[in-house]
């Protein structure tokens, strides 16, 4: 796949990726310098092309949120953050669309293994593999995601798709997570009581 083949909502979803949105929200603005980077000729004023057409950039993100399957979450207020989808897309690029520093080394793989290597030493971890359960508290929980009981349901939302990115690719802490939301279903996924 080449440059030439990405579609906006494509690039703008490997900026995204590049500044850490597997892990956190991105600012719309970010985005928009990242995009630039990848492909000023698509994100550029008509007459001035050394300045960024945020418009542009704004359009692509929601557009992004739209396909099937959506590669990204969020909003031009909150920020965005990669899907599901949208993190296995990205890590499936070839390592040419990868960047300078690079997606799979820099941020998105990078920021992963460390969040992994933080899960697998939390209580709730170690609770789960010693069949201990039924002894997980809601406090193992907050620590395992990294929030608390003040945390606005944004940013636990935000927490939530950073675990389910990270537990992706790894059997082990997916199963941990997904015991985890069924155990704590209404702090997890309060709507769907």
């Amino acid at each position: 796949m080449k440059l030439s083949e990405l579609t906006n909502p494509q690039i703008a979803t490997l900026g995204v990726a590049r500044l850490g949105g597997d892990a956190r929200a991105i600012d719309t603005e970010d985005v928009a310098i990242e995009a630039y980077k990848i492909a000023p000729k698509r994100f550029c004023w008509r007459k001035y092309p050394d300045r960024i057409e945020i418009a542009t950039v704004r359009f692509a993100l929601s557009d992004a949120i739209k396909l099937t399957p959506p590669l990204l979450i969020g909003n031009n207020k909150d920020g965005w953050m990669l899907t599901l989808d949208g993190l296995k897309w990205v890590t499936s690029l070839p390592p040419e669309l990868e960047g300078e520093e690079g997606v799979k080394q820099g941020s998105v793989l990078a920021i992963q293994d460390a969040e992994r290597a933080r899960l697998r030493r939390t209580n709730a971890f170690a609770k789960f593999h010693s069949n201990n359960r039924k002894t997980i508290s809601l406090m193992d929980l907050y620590d395992f995601v990294r929030i608390n009981e003040y945390f606005p349901e944004r940013k636990r939302r935000e927490r939530f798709v950073a675990i389910e990115n990270a537990v992706l690719a790894d059997p082990e802490l997916k199963s941990v997570w997904l015991f985890l939301k069924r155990r704590f279903r209404k702090e997890i996924a309060p709507d769907e009581e």
